[in-house]
């Protein structure tokens, strides 16, 4: 039941954490977190799934649910960091790969981590506040970018 009437496949939505319920966004800024939403879905759901449908020690060890090959709506980030890991170590033929790997181990962890971290420049002088800003926005852009370069490689 993996579809667009059931799990919504069909469309990119923000975590409530970043848009909240009612809020409203322009869709310039609608962009960033549903674009680094669906890629901590795919970490922490597909890339997860096909860890443990895949090895049957991580099925067990992440207590993989037998009907989410179905549903799709189990998650683990710890899972998926694990398969993350062992395709960074890929090596040869097989280099592109790992290196999409990192590259998609440091957008998670940016979007996930580093990013919520950054100081709230409305706390700061006016000054100071408009150059945290457009850092920020910089920053994000970079990001964004990134993320669009690697889109190919977000597949299960």
């Amino acid at each position: 039941m993996n579809c667009r009437f059931v799990t919504r496949t069909h469309c990119l939505t923000a975590h409530p954490r970043d848009i909240k319920r009612g809020d409203w966004e322009d869709v310039g800024w609608r962009f960033l977190p549903c674009l680094f939403n669906a890629l901590v879905d795919f970490v922490d759901i597909e890339l997860a799934g096909f860890h443990c449908i895949c090895d049957d020690e991580a099925s067990k060890k992440y207590k993989y649910p037998w009907w989410n090959q179905w549903y799709f709506n189990w998650r683990s980030e710890e899972a998926g960091m694990e398969y993350i890991a062992w395709k960074k170590t890929l090596t040869e033929s097989y280099k592109q790969q790992a290196d999409v790997a990192k590259e998609i181990e440091i957008l998670y962890k940016w979007w996930k981590y580093e990013r919520p971290q950054r100081p709230d420049p409305y706390e700061e002088d006016t000054d100071i506040r408009f150059k945290l800003e457009k850092a920020y926005e910089e920053e994000d852009e970079e990001m964004m970018i990134r993320l669009i370069k690697v889109r190919e490689s977000l597949w299960t």
